[in-house]
């Protein structure tokens, strides 16, 4: 999608997209689809809600940011109550999870009056001490200076040939006696043929069959032939005159596969 945005933007002409949304979205429904297929319950719309904690939200503070928190056990709801100056909501309605559950809506209120008197970051610290799983709601481009990502090198800035100095994520683990590591930037396309069609019991032949077909996608994309037509078509022939500066034509037959 952004390609054919930044393409509209180059030529002012748009671009037609074939996604699957069901593919696309499935990767972020893994809990409820394997919560599904092991007790047949069926997931419904719950905010920021959590079956297994309350409160479990994202609340308003002074400094126009947000605070995450959750509480996770009636010890935890207890504590909370008592920074809250209220320590007798953890002994009445809102004693167990079910009842705090029931209660949300008055229980929230409760929690943003607090939240409202103070900064994110300060709140977080405080309620962070008392062992309540706190934490400022970040934005994405404050994900790059957040102080635990940067204490776990989450990041790592690996030079890229066109676009300069790049930030990489590492993946959400890092093993002690194997740790992980991002060994370069995103190569460029077709950056490493050579070392791909070095290892193939034909590399001349497959060199040429991938850059032939390299060459009529570019065509393809001059003359407005969508990808499908060109990798559905018998027999295509056309000139590479404009792309290529010569007056051979070429030829395609069919889909081309490398040896």
């Amino acid at each position: 999608m952004l390609a054919g945005v930044i393409r509209a933007q180059r030529s002012g002409k748009g671009a037609y997209i074939d996604v699957s949304q069901y593919e696309c979205g499935v990767l972020f429904m893994a809990a409820a689809m394997h919560d599904y297929f092991s007790t047949g319950h069926v997931a419904e719309r719950c905010g920021n809600n959590s079956r297994d904690a309350a409160p479990h939200g994202a609340f308003a503070c002074r400094d126009g940011e947000w605070l995450a928190l959750s509480c996770w056990s009636d010890r935890e709801f207890a504590a909370l109550a008592r920074m809250l100056g209220q320590p007798a909501l953890a002994e009445k309605r809102f004693a167990t999870l079910a009842a705090r559950q029931a209660n949300a809506a008055e229980l929230d209120e409760r929690i943003s009056c607090w939240t409202r008197k103070r900064a994110a970051a300060r709140a977080a610290e405080v309620l962070q001490a008392i062992g309540i799983a706190a934490y400022p709601v970040v934005e994405v481009a404050g994900l790059f200076h957040d102080p635990q990502l940067l204490a776990r090198r989450h990041w790592r800035v690996r030079r890229h040939p066109e676009m300069g100095a790049q930030s990489y994520c590492l993946p959400g683990f890092d093993l002690e006696e194997s740790p992980g590591d991002i060994v370069s930037a995103a190569p460029c396309l077709g950056a490493d043929n050579d070392f791909v069609f070095s290892r193939t019991r034909r590399p001349e032949r497959s060199r040429n069959a991938v850059l032939c077909g390299q060459r009529y996608l570019r065509l393809a994309a001059i003359a407005e032939f969508s990808a499908a037509e060109f990798m559905t078509a018998g027999t295509v022939e056309c000139s590479d005159r404009t792309e290529m500066g010569g007056e051979r034509p070429l030829r395609w037959i069919g889909p081309i596969h490398a040896a």
